[in-house]
């Protein structure tokens, strides 16, 4: 009598990519005041040398985000209504892999008004 023994080994979609895109641990990072500069390096949770990073939705805000990571944004002093005191900002971090496979995570800014003497040139 002779036994044969399968293993069949099962791929979940999502969970065979443990690939995360990595942001500041603090907290409040995403709450921000206008006048004031938020630089940070987006990364990944495991290393990978052959990515690119890009932002989508940031048209109009300045926002600064290179090929490598370093993201850099000071949220214009005219970007909140005085009258509104904060807004909303929704932006999209993207990494794309060497093998194309592309991260993707939505992050909301909130941008508080700041009063005060401004002065105009």
């Amino acid at each position: 009598m002779r036994f044969r023994i399968f293993f069949l080994f099962v791929v979940v979609p999502g969970m065979a990519f443990s690939q995360q895109l990595v942001f500041p641990d603090k907290s409040s990072w995403t709450r921000l005041e206008e006048g004031k500069t938020l630089n940070f390096d987006l990364t990944l949770s495991e290393p990978n040398h052959e990515v690119q990073f890009s932002l989508e939705g940031s048209n109009g805000y300045d926002m600064k985000l290179d090929s490598l990571g370093h993201f850099s944004w000071t949220p214009s002093f005219d970007l909140v209504d005085r009258i509104e005191k904060q807004k909303e900002i929704n932006v999209i971090f993207q990494a794309v892999l060497k093998n194309n496979k592309r991260l993707r995570q939505p992050v909301n800014f909130i941008v508080f008004h700041v009063t005060g003497l401004r002065l105009w040139m």
